[in-house]
């Protein structure tokens, strides 16, 4: 078993499934640069539970112009002599792997993960950029979750450039959809929500998730349409209370529910409740929620700006522009016009991902198997 080593921020729920896969083909060892992730914490011990890798935590640390940079790269590799190493994007834990591998003549492969959108590729600034331009052609393969963007790095030169979206293996995460049905109902009956067009964000209430755009263009519905709708906020955040002063002087108190945070289970109930889901975000570089709502049967609207916006096809929602205000209405009123009203236990629905989660780890396994005999790196 060829032995892979990671270096990645800590664990969020939409990586579960990837690292557990890799765990099962590969001798897995994760190295969590943080011990939560630090603009939304989830729980760790819950997602940890049945890793099938070892794993550890890089906690040395210094802060240079307000960045936290990790010591320790170097001995973690020597200790575990790894085949293969993914890093995470362009950072310190790129530098440090590649450094290693150059002055000790270390024969490893380096692969990196990339999440950026289109829009973060295209316009990448400052000691990113240039960190970007140095290794991207010197390191053995970048995996990217958006497809444009790994056709950019092909164009520029990248060695390997793979496509593997963050998304659920379709099995497990259905059967789990199914069993939370029970708390999809108490959630229906506490809410009213059962007859209604239910339109759903799941995430952090911030600033740049643009949903104070989302609650001005659904202000301008015609009245039939707000009277059969709901807004559910599904998160929290620090923009919960201008969100909440904003519907009071739309007049949208009635049609905005702001349920605060779940996770686990009791998040993945909601899924069975959404007509659709959207995600109006100005600035996102994939948007993971796309995929948990598209795998559980829940139509997407996906901003243009938004990684995630790669997993619409014409079958499953729709993209549109945030920053164009027509095209905003228009798209919200061609959803809510093909939507659903949530009924009293919930829906029950099939996979709008036209896409296998073990056709995309069957490719990334084979070309890291296949790494290991190119010796031009």
């Amino acid at each position: 078993m060829k032995r892979l080593l990671i270096f990645h921020p800590a664990l969020a729920p939409y990586r579960v499934d990837f690292f557990n896969e890799l765990g099962r083909r590969f001798n897995l060892k994760i190295v969590f640069l943080v011990r939560n992730n630090l603009n939304q914490g989830f729980q760790q011990e819950i997602l940890l539970k049945n890793a099938t890798y070892s794993y550890e935590y890089l906690d040395q640390s210094i802060t240079i112009f307000k960045r936290r940079l990790n010591r320790g790269y170097w001995k973690i590799i020597k200790n575990f002599n790894p085949d293969i190493v993914f890093t995470s994007e362009f950072g310190a834990s790129l530098i440090g792997t590649w450094s290693y591998k150059i002055l000790h003549r270390s024969t490893y492969k380096i692969f990196t993960l990339c999440d950026d959108s289109i829009e973060i590729f295209n316009n990448c600034k400052g000691i990113r950029k240039y960190s970007r331009s140095f290794f991207y052609n010197k390191i053995n393969g970048i995996i990217c979750v958006n497809p444009t963007v790994a056709k950019g790095y092909s164009d520029l030169g990248a060695q390997h450039t793979i496509y593997f979206p963050i998304i659920r293996e379709e099995n497990s995460y259905k059967n789990k959809i199914f069993s939370v049905r029970h708390i999809t109902k108490d959630y229906i009956y506490k809410w009213n929500l059962a007859g209604k067009i239910n339109i759903m964000f799941v995430g952090r209430l911030a600033t740049v998730k643009n949903l104070d755009g989302l609650l001005l263009t659904f202000s301008k519905l015609p009245v039939e349409y707000k009277q059969k709708c709901n807004l559910i906020f599904v998160g929290e955040g620090t923009a919960s209370e201008r969100l909440l002063k904003i519907a009071q002087e739309l007049g949208l108190s009635k049609n905005l529910l702001m349920v605060g945070k779940y996770e686990n289970e009791e998040l993945l109930a909601w899924y069975n409740i959404g007509s659709f889901f959207v995600l109006p975000s100005l600035y996102e570089p994939f948007g993971a929620v796309t995929g948990e709502a598209l795998m559980a049967g829940m139509p997407a609207l996906i901003s243009s700006m938004a990684g995630s916006s790669c997993l619409i096809d014409n079958t499953n929602g729709l993209v549109f522009n945030p920053i164009n205000e027509n095209d905003f209405l228009n798209s919200l009123i061609s959803m809510i016009a093909r939507s659903e009203t949530t009924p009293v236990d919930g829906f029950i629905r099939s996979n709008l991902i036209q896409i296998s989660f073990s056709s995309y780890m069957n490719n990334l396994e084979n070309i890291l198997n296949n790494s290991m005999s190119d010796a031009t790196r």
